[in-house]
């Protein structure tokens, strides 16, 4: 059965990539082993649902809606 990498999120503001993108930059410096993701490709995660299956991916995200906490 096939799964999709799924999660809810909402797109960064503009300034906010600007920053990670500045952050980027200098933390590049540092040669460390990350692959870093492209400005257009932010955002922040609200919930995380993991590798749902194609066929209740739409179920699993509408009943996700109502169990997340904020805190």
């Amino acid at each position: 059965m096939n799964t999709i990498r799924s999660f809810i999120a909402i797109e960064s503001p503009d300034e906010v990539k600007d920053e990670i993108v500045n952050l980027q930059k200098r933390l590049k410096t540092l040669q460390a082993d990350v692959r870093w993701e492209a400005p257009q490709k932010l955002h922040i995660t609200i919930k995380f649902l993991g590798d749902v299956n194609e066929t209740i991916q739409e179920r699993e995200m509408f009943l996700s809606l109502f169990t997340w906490d904020l805190i």
